[in-house]
């Protein structure tokens, strides 16, 4: 399951090149899958440019946090760890400007149906005094 356009490298740009011994490709591969899915359960088109674009946002988001360079960092020196908390939220935020382009990027698209009256006729429609009409 892929979307045309979307693949690790662009995850990998996204990250500003994050190495494999970071993430893997494996990895990467598995969050586009999954969002993905997640963009066609919610009836979008997977394919266009502002679907491509949340796709490659949020598998980003979800390969950072589970990065190896992430995990060892959190645990380093609080100023590192406040510079990564900083990407990370970066992150997110291309993520969430990603949803709101694609939200408002697809119209509602109702479907009509003409409705038939098949209640039967008022034996009182058409009569000026209300009378019954047979």
């Amino acid at each position: 399951m892929a979307a045309d356009n979307v693949m690790v490298i662009d995850v990998r740009v996204a990250l500003n090149n994050i190495t494999q011994a970071e993430v893997s490709d494996d990895t990467i591969q598995q969050k586009i899958d999954d969002v993905i899915s997640i963009v066609i359960d919610l009836g979008y088109v997977a394919t266009t440019a502002k679907a491509k674009r949340y796709i490659r946002a949020w598998a980003a988001w979800r390969s950072f946090i589970i990065s190896k360079t992430y995990s060892k960092v959190r645990q380093a020196d609080l100023s590192i760890t406040n510079e990564w908390k900083r990407k990370e939220e970066r992150l997110r935020e291309d993520v969430d400007d990603a949803k709101k382009d694609l939200e408002g990027s697809e119209a509602i698209i109702a479907e009509r149906e003409p409705m038939f009256d098949d209640r039967p006729d008022d034996p009182y429609d058409g009569s000026p005094e209300g009378e019954l009409i047979e």
